[in-house]
């Protein structure tokens, strides 16, 4: 029989085709191996817990390969589920399995039914667990707010906010009563909410029409599934009932300083003086006064105070004055005199005016003025026309007519242009303002 050396090429060739072939099928092996980690869930059979629960999702990672592989689970979940606890990375030797604990909780509001939460791996096949929502049924009534007394014979409400705290919805039925027994009303009677769906309900009646004295009652509201009537809550508000005899009519009240003071004869101090200010029940508008008593004689070294007697009302878009002040709109069309009287001014955006009417205090035989003023816009600014009148006889009586222009600068500030034309029986004249 004939043989092979061991430097025979046949031989070092046969070699080499059988370590390439085994190299090739430990190689292909190696491949394959890379998608044989798999992963599967531990329980078989349905998960069931209620909505809003927490569970542990358990599967098991097994690595089938020759060598330690690294296994990465991901968790898919329903909507507003989320997982709070657990990791999806290890270490898996040859051959060996190893479990991946996940804790998720599910979302509170989750209708009842079946759901899926599925692990995924890197490089194998996806496995599932089925969890099973139970139907939960549960409804809120949560108080909003109710009259803390109501006069006799004057209509009572109480309003109440209902929510469905379950996962399903349901047909609620809505019944108000009182504890005293009044006929109430409740809108609506019942209502359809979905899971998490709220509405207001109002319970509603009228006081008794007479009383004796002061009672208190209960307007009670309670909300029933009508699925089931064990699902069921309520919730009242207390309210007093008062004899309209015991009832003071509510006065807007602002702060306010009184002073009295002292003084010689002639120092031209008034004894009494009121001065305050505040915001009007309406938050809106505020109020300001100030009163001065009348003062004696005064010397020419006195403190100067007169008899004064004003208030200011304001919000953003109307003023009225009331009283003594200084009234009028430009220099030019302003006596320049304290006076007694009154002016209303309003502010809009597309629209300002007003008109006042007074007497001039420290003149004699002084006669009424009144006033007129419109502000519309224009490109250039706010065009003013302003007319006044002072009253008296044929030869006193006069009138001034303005024409003034308020347009802001570029930078910052604003020019200020008027032109007046005043006219009596005996005289005329024009005037020209420029301010900036």
């Amino acid at each position: 029989m004939r043989g092979f050396s061991i430097t025979d090429p046949r031989l070092a060739f046969a070699r080499l085709l059988v370590s390439g072939a085994f190299a090739l099928v430990c190689s292909g092996r190696d491949v394959l191996a890379q998608d044989t980690v798999e992963v599967r869930n531990v329980r078989k059979a349905p998960l069931t817990i209620s909505a809003g629960a927490a569970f542990n999702a358990t599967f098991r990672a097994k690595n089938i390969n020759a060598g330690a592989r690294q296994a990465r689970v991901s968790l898919s979940l329903p909507s507003g589920w989320q997982v709070i606890g657990g990791t999806g990375d290890a270490v898996v030797n040859a051959g060996a399995q190893d479990l991946l604990i996940f804790s998720v909780n599910a979302a509170r509001g989750t209708p009842a039914g079946r759901y899926v939460v599925q692990a995924n791996i890197e490089g194998g096949q996806p496995d599932s667990l089925i969890v099973s929502i139970d139907e939960h049924r549960e409804i809120e009534v949560i108080p909003l707010d109710a009259p803390g007394w109501v006069a006799t014979g004057a209509p009572v409400a109480a309003r109440f906010l209902v929510r469905n705290r379950g996962n399903v919805t349901s047909q609620v039925a809505f019944e108000g009563q009182s504890l005293q027994r009044l006929g109430v009303r409740t809108e609506p009677s019942a209502a359809a909410l979905a899971p998490g769906a709220t509405i207001i309900v109002v319970v509603s009646g009228a006081a008794p029409s007479t009383l004796a004295r002061a009672v208190d009652d209960n307007l009670e509201l309670r909300a029933t599934d009508r699925a089931d009537r064990a699902v069921t809550s309520k919730a009242n508000f207390r309210t007093t009932f008062v004899p309209k005899g015991i009832v003071s009519e509510r006065f807007a009240t602002v702060p306010a300083t009184v002073s009295v003071r002292g003084g010689g004869y002639a120092a031209g101090v008034s004894p009494v003086s009121i001065q305050g200010g505040g915001l009007m029940p309406d938050n809106n508008t505020t109020l300001s006064f100030n009163a001065s008593a009348p003062t004696n004689r005064q010397s020419q070294f006195g403190f100067g105070e007169r008899e004064e007697y004003r208030a200011l009302f304001r919000n953003d878009h109307w003023r009225l004055r009331l009283g003594s002040d200084m009234f009028g709109y430009t220099p030019l069309t302003t006596g320049g005199f304290m006076g007694s009287g009154a002016q209303f001014d309003v502010t809009g955006r597309w629209f300002q005016g007003g008109a006042y009417i007074e007497r001039p205090m420290w003149l004699l035989n002084a006669a009424p003025e009144l006033g007129t003023r419109v502000g519309l816009p224009t490109a250039l600014g706010w065009l003013y026309g302003t007319v006044v009148e002072r009253g008296g006889d044929e030869l006193t009586k006069s009138g001034v007519r303005s024409l003034s222009l308020e347009a802001p600068l570029p930078l910052s500030g604003f020019l200020q242009l008027e032109s007046a034309e005043s006219d009596s029986a005996t005289q005329g004249g024009r005037a020209t303002r420029l301010r900036v």
